[in-house]
């Protein structure tokens, strides 16, 4: 009804041709008080701001006056009236300041704050305040608290009646943090100016301004007035009413280069005096904030779209990455939300270059750190929701923020593919493009969301962003949770009854508040459902989904369809009706939907297909946040399926990408590549390795070589599985057979602490593992025997310092040994700035009471044991790397003692150890490849056996080496690639320098 009769009051306002604000004012109060007739109980109040100010770049201020005249629409009388001073939360004491000192908020704000507020500092001055009615003065003083400024009324100011307000107020303006301030000469004003506070159903939204959420405001109109120096240029909310804002003085000819156009508008540009001042006056109705950009750097460029204006105003040292794309990218987000959700309607946008980055949003203007598609669609997404239809971005911030992210992903891709992203836009490399696969953006968000949601810090969605516990649950709550769920509502309703849906909610609430419920009841009302078992888990519980198939039935009919009986069961405890495709014989496909989902941990479901069918799947399209797709899948047959409940997936194969992250969600993704490896008494060994993946939920990897003079063949299997909804969080498992030593071995891991806690325990393994070795002939690691060994290992953390500690037994006589063990480590590693450290310290203990500890049980005194070195096939005996017997001895792979120069000293493995590694370190990248120096020294008192087992060797013996080192790391056709030469320059036992240390240690790995 407001739109309706919009029109013809301001046909009737332009005839009387009288512009004052209070016939402006009485106008709208009458517009948005008739429609109320028809809107129920619906009210809001109405503000008409009219502020002169004056921009000092010496001192590095705005200020001026303010006249505001507020309405009540309200059915109560108000006894106060609140200003938001947003900007009086940079200042040490506030409670924005408090908050992020606390470790609350987003830690990169944080991190400006806690190293000192005088850059930021920013504060009011008022004075002059007076607020009247009519003749009468309500009040003419005031108390500031943080950000909020508060006053008491003399007399209330009844429903329907209107009162002024006057003040003349100043604001310092710190350089750039959060969302405004100024970048060198460049000055964002975003909630700059004293704001009326919301009143509404609840009452006064007077709250402060905390480290974490934005904003809530009153719609209204406004009429500013800005003064600059001459030479800056101004882009606003609103449409210019007076003056000259300067951008035909900068616009650029995009008939030209830029580059050739910008050298010659930089020589030709005009210079103005210090005293000469640009003064300019934009008028802007029916929004509820105002922003606005001022810089002599700005360039300009324009367009249009369906009578809207579309300015672009950047930097000039940006201009070549903005020009013509900016305009083009906005022209293209306004018709598209227009199109999806409800017309725009305000007579302009414009997007401007905030030159941090990021990006925020405000009522015909935003702020972008980049000329990037996607940012620039969220942030003109935002003018529809924040912007025409108003939330409470404090209270309900996924109303605006899971909005956008839903819509830029949806735009992006419905323009560039389910990818979602310009393949030509620079991001990627040739070779990338026509090499690699590229998942689904959505899927791709899907798994981010999986992983944080499964994690244990998940929270309800509907809470004020900053009552979340961290900022990892703030930004999913506020921006991608909602944004998929908004995903899984266009699914079920189905696009077209979904779209109708969005639309009704902008006819009913645009230039309105909103909130959860009236979103619902659009919703509700359009696709005729109740959708509370939908929203309620979603928005105020933390449930995960996950729907199954147990199994399934299928009979051959007299005409010959078929009849298919499901078992479909719900392992997650949200419910969701399912989409069910059955893949007939003939490539052919069924789809029905199964809907008996609600309160339903288990279902029979039988339906009929034309057809014989091949194989049955849940969501075949992989739209609904369900966590784990290897249970959706019937009928399909795959010979590397493990722990898998007997249930797998299709499998997607392809030769090795390096560096690729293809992760569908409904399928496996096997890579597969030849290998080549040596022994002496095998000669080349020539093989292939598998690799299959499932995201975070699975990886096995198989190796399959064989010798060329023997034609003996050798194996392994290894991988781990999560299993979500179970008491055991991952499986880890390996089996191997490289002839003459095979082994197998099975870990359990259970999560401790889901909460990435700073300190305390972490999470425990435990497992077992077996080896057998009949023939030594290939490998100098092992000696002869059976054993089995059960673990047990408890890692944790405190602060920066992680520790673990394990258990180690042979269990039941099963063993040709009997040992215990116990391993303590810690360890660090940590980088400032330029430069770092890392640290890691070791204590182990063998007891055994017969028959010694074999060789790879013991305390390796140079780096890791032999079950790591033998897992490498390079490390597997001096002879592995292709026949270079001097290459096992320089080699360092860290572990257990960690005495990297004393790798070529013959020495057995220790039945005791104490020692500590410690590395500084100066690192620094250049093209791509970054480069490390170090210096380390490595210390330990190691008891047992020196050179044969059992002949006592060391006896509480201090070996010590320390050198310099060379670290280089890049990736080729993203490939990692990591080289590691150490240079020790002495090594020592007990004091005395050593004969023939390794002078020169190489690696693939870190050395801690």
């Amino acid at each position: 009804m407001t739109q309706k009769l919009l029109p013809a009051f301001l046909y009737f306002e332009k005839q009387i041709q009288y512009s004052g604000l209070i016939m402006k004012t009485i106008i709208l109060a009458f517009v948005l008080n008739f429609s109320g007739l028809f809107g129920g109980e619906y009210w809001q109040q109405l503000v008409t701001y009219k502020m002169d100010v004056k921009l000092d770049t010496v001192a590095h201020t705005i200020g001026g006056h303010s006249t505001i005249i507020y309405l009540n629409n309200s059915p109560d009388t108000l006894q106060h009236f609140y200003l938001n001073l947003y900007a009086n939360a940079f200042q040490e004491g506030t409670v924005k300041h408090r908050e992020y000192l606390a470790g609350l908020g987003r830690a990169s704000r944080g991190a400006r704050f806690k190293k000192g507020m005088d850059p930021y500092f920013s504060k009011y001055d008022i004075s002059n305040f007076k607020i009247e009615e009519k003749d009468f003065t309500l009040t003419d003083t005031f108390r500031i608290d943080d950000t909020i400024l508060s006053a008491d009324l003399s007399k209330g100011l009844a429903p329907g009646a209107s009162m002024t307000i006057n003040l003349d107020w100043t604001q310092n303006v710190g350089e750039f943090s959060e969302r405004a301030g100024r970048v060198g000469k460049q000055y964002n004003f975003a909630q700059w100016y004293p704001r009326v506070v919301v009143y509404d159903e609840n009452g006064w939204f007077n709250e402060p301004f905390h480290a974490e959420g934005e904003f809530y405001g009153e719609f209204g109109t406004y009429n500013v007035t800005m003064d600059v120096p001459r030479g800056y240029v101004i882009g606003s909310t609103g449409t210019v009413t007076k003056g000259d804002p300067g951008w035909e003085e900068v616009r650029v000819d995009t008939s030209q280069k830029f580059s050739k156009w910008l050298k010659e508008f930089k020589s030709n540009r005009p210079k103005y005096d210090s005293d000469e001042r640009r003064v300019v006056s934009f008028y802007a109705e029916d929004v509820h904030d105002f922003a606005w950009v001022t810089t002599p750097n700005f360039l300009y460029e324009s367009g249009q779209w369906n009578g809207v204006d579309v300015h672009a105003l950047f930097n000039q040292k940006n201009g070549k990455k903005w020009t013509k794309k900016a305009v083009a990218r906005t022209e293209r987000a306004i018709e598209w939300l227009s199109t999806k959700f409800g017309m725009y309607p305000y007579p302009q946008v414009t997007n401007t270059d905030r030159l941090a980055g990021g990006g925020m949003e405000y009522p015909m203007l935003v702020m972008d750190g980049s000329e990037s598609e996607g940012l620039i669609l969220h942030e003109v997404g935002h003018i529809w929701f924040y912007g025409i239809i108003g939330n409470n971005e404090v209270r309900e911030a996924w109303l605006d923020e899971g909005f956008t992210s839903f819509q830029t992903r949806w735009y992006m891709m419905d323009r560039y593919g389910n990818h979602g992203f310009d393949m030509d836009g620079g991001r990627l490399k040739d070779w990338q493009k026509k090499y690699w696969k590229f998942g689904n953006s959505l899927g791709n968000t899907q798994w981010g969301m999986i992983n944080f949601m499964s994690s244990g810090q998940d929270e309800p969605i509907s809470r004020s962003t900053y009552m979340f516990k961290g900022t990892r649950a703030a930004g999913a709550n506020a921006y991608t949770k909602p944004s998929l769920m908004l995903d899984e509502l266009k699914y079920i309703l189905g696009e077209e009854v979904f779209i109708k849906g969005m639309q009704e909610y902008y006819r009913r609430w645009n230039l309105k508040h909103t909130n959860e419920k009236r979103f619902i009841d659009a919703m509700e009302d359009v696709s005729g459902e109740d959708l509370d078992w939908f929203f309620r888990p979603w928005l105020h519980d933390t449930r995960l989904l996950d729907y199954g198939i147990n199994n399934w039935k299928k009979n051959q009919k007299a005409d010959d369809t078929w009849d298919i009986t499901l078992n479909i069961e719900r392992h997650g405890n949200r419910d969701m009706p399912q989409l069910i495709e059955t893949t007939l014989a003939d490539g052919s496909k069924h789809r029905i939907w199964w809907k008996n989902h609600k309160f339903r941990v288990k279902d029979t479901f039988t339906y009929n297909v034309p057809s014989k069918p091949d194989y049955v799947t849940l969501d075949p399209e992989a739209q609904t946040m369900d966590i784990d797709y290897r249970n959706n899948f019937e009928g399909i047959n795959s010979p590397l399926y493990v722990f898998t409940d007997g249930h797998t997936m299709p499998n997607e194969t392809m030769f090795y990408r390096p560096g690729m992250r293809y992760s569908p969600r409904n399928r496996y993704v096997v890579q597969y590549h030849p290998t080549l490896h040596y022994l002496d008494k095998d000669g080349y060994m020539p093989g292939f390795s598998f690799k299959r993946s499932y995201s975070m939920l699975e990886y096995v990897e198989s190796d399959l070589n064989v010798g060329l003079e023997t034609k003996e063949t050798f194996y392994k299997l290894a991988g781990w599985t999560k299993r979500p909804h179970k008491s055991i969080d991952q499986i880890n498992y390996h089996i191997f057979d490289f002839r003459g030593v095979r082994g197998s071995g099975l870990t359990f891991t259970k999560e401790i602490d889901r909460n990435n806690s700073v300190n305390g325990l972490k999470r425990m393994n435990f497992g077992f593992y077996e080896n057998q070795v009949k023939d030594t002939s290939r490998t100098h690691l092992y000696d002869k025997g059976r054993m089995i060994v059960a673990s047990t290992k408890i890692h944790s953390s405190f602060f920066k310092i992680k520790n673990e500690i394990s258990f180690d037994f042979t269990p039941f006589k099963a063993s040709d040994w009997s040992f215990s063990r116990i391993v303590l480590t810690n360890s660090f590693d940590e980088r400032f700035g330029l430069f770092g450290a890392r640290f890691r310290q070791i204590y182990g203990q063998i007891w055994s009471n017969q028959n010694e500890v074999p060789l790879q049980e013991r305390f390796n005194v140079e780096g890791a044991g032999s079950g790591d070195l033998y897992h490498k096939s390079y490390l597997r005996d001096n002879t592995s790397f292709y026949g270079n017997k001097e290459f096992f001895g320089r080699y360092h792979m860290p572990g257990d003692a960690n005495l990297r120069a004393f790798g070529n000293q013959g020495l057995s493995g220790v039945e005791q150890v104490f020692a500590i590694t410690f590395e500084g370190f100066l690192t620094k990248s250049i093209a791509g490849i970054n480069f490390e120096l170090a210096g380390f020294i490595d210390q330990g008192t190691l008891t047992g056996s020196k050179f044969v087992v059992g002949d006592k060797g060391f006896n509480n013996s201090t070996l010590m080496d320390y050198g310099i080192g060379l670290r280089i790391s890049t990736s080729i056709f993203g490939q990692p690639l990591y080289l590691r030469i150490d240079k020790p320059f002495n090594a020592t036992i007990d004091g005395k320098s050593i004969e023939k240390m390794n002078d020169w240690v190489l690696s693939f790995q870190k050395s801690i």
